[in-house]
């Protein structure tokens, strides 16, 4: 018999915390397309699944 994980999150787990460490001449874009997916399953789901920092040098 398989079973089925539909990947959903307690309710009561703590946000994922994510850095992103900007280097020189980093481009918006990428940091952009990498944030982007996290805040809209944030939004989708109603509550802060995800949160990011971002960190330079």
């Amino acid at each position: 018999m398989t079973s089925f994980n539909s990947g959903a999150q307690p309710q009561n787990r703590a946000p994922q915390s994510i850095g992103f460490l900007l280097l020189d001449n980093f481009t918006l874009i990428s940091l952009a397309s990498a944030v982007e997916p996290l805040r809209m399953a944030n939004q989708l789901s109603g509550r802060e699944l995800y949160r990011w920092t971002t960190l330079s040098v």
